[in-house]
């Protein structure tokens, strides 16, 4: 999620720890149950990597390209029918479309942010000034004019906006002539750059897992699995950072409904979540239920309790989350406990993935 230009990600200082925290061409891919690893060994991430790009990060963004032609087809059959059933399965079809996008927050690198993909799909709040200043004026409103636009009058928000309403109470018959021909539109953009960024990671297209996997000093982005690995932890722990000292804070310190992101669709709560399950889905090389090798093996190789606790700790941020009572726009003034007990163990979380999982290589190199 973009906010304007504000940005937790990517933080050169973080960049520049975990440089010092995860030499892994020193670490092993033998691997023992007590964490004890034999003298001189090496690890090999190998594994990580493929099982990260090819059946975590590829898996989920395929998701949300085929979520977003489906969207795109309910804003259309929507356009066709003006009925309400067919504005009910349009908010559901966003709604399903959401979930693989912000179960993608945990790796916003790579061509999502070279592209630009985040901001023109993400952005964050809604500019409904100029949004209604687009809907009164004679502008064609078709995918190549909306693509044009500038980023905070396209994407997920401004989608939910003209299919829910400010109060989330819309009615088809809310629904104008010309917002429905916005709502098509966007929601076209919106297929084309899902589809863009799936091509970007498909093995048989531009692939660009293959230079997370395939790293050495030939390779123009990532010359070691230590840079690769690198990348992982950072797309966690900005995650982490982001949904603690962010999404939640950002609204609730202020008290401010408005500063709440997806709060049109009173959807808040269960994307903090998947920004969660998201950093789940890389550490432990899960997608769909199916596990593989995740980032676990690499700090289960090197500290087992260490582990064992990232995973409760990851489990209890989403758990503490979801006892918040929705909406989160009524719970930031009537369940404040909630919310504080939600943002302490992600906090938690955060805490133990910038630092005990960033100085697992000071262990090890000794």
């Amino acid at each position: 999620m973009i906010e304007g230009t504000s940005t937790t990600r990517n933080s050169g200082a973080r960049i520049g720890a975990i440089l010092s925290a995860l030499a892994l061409a020193m670490l092993s891919a033998c691997s023992s149950d007590d964490g004890e690893q034999p003298p001189g060994a090496i690890y090999d991430a190998r594994p990580i990597l493929e099982r990260a790009t090819r059946g975590v990060i590829w898996s989920t963004y395929s998701d949300l390209a085929q979520a977003a032609r489906t969207l795109h087809d309910a804003t259309e059959d929507l356009a066709a029918s003006r009925s309400e059933a067919a504005l009910d399965l349009t908010q559901a079809a966003w709604r399903a479309a959401r979930r693989p996008w912000e179960q993608s927050e945990g790796f916003l690198f790579g061509p999502v942010s070279d592209h630009g993909i985040d901001p023109a799909i993400d952005s964050w709040p809604v500019n409904d000034v100029d949004l209604d200043a687009v809907l009164e004026s004679d502008t064609p409103l078709t995918e190549p004019v909306v693509d044009q636009l500038s980023d905070e009058l396209k994407g997920f928000h401004t989608i939910e906006y003209l299919l829910f309403g400010s109060d989330g109470a819309k009615t088809v018959d809310d629904l104008t002539e010309r917002e429905l021909a916005y709502l098509v539109a966007c929601a076209a953009n919106l297929e084309r750059k899902t589809g863009e960024l799936a091509a970007a990671w498909d093995p048989s297209g531009d692939d660009f897992g293959r230079l997370l996997i395939e790293t050495g000093p030939q390779n123009p982005r990532y010359g070691s699995q230590l840079s690769s690995m690198q990348e992982l932890l950072e797309g966690m722990v900005a995650i982490a950072d982001e949904v603690a000292n962010g999404k939640i804070a950002d609204p609730f310190s202020a008290q401010d409904v408005t500063l709440e992101e997806s709060r049109f669709s009173r959807n808040s709560i269960l994307d903090f979540q998947d920004n969660i399950r998201s950093i789940q889905h890389l550490y432990l090389g899960d997608r769909d239920g199916v596990l593989g090798v995740g980032y676990d093996s690499f700090v289960r190789w090197v500290d087992p309790a260490l582990d064992t606790r990232v995973q409760l700790e990851i489990q209890a941020a989403v758990d503490a989350i979801g006892a918040i009572p929705p909406p989160f726009t009524s719970a930031i003034f009537e369940a404040p406990d909630a919310i504080i007990a939600a943002q302490s163990a992600v906090r938690a979380l955060l805490d133990t993935l910038d630092g005990e999982v960033r100085a697992l290589n000071g262990e090890l190199i000794q």
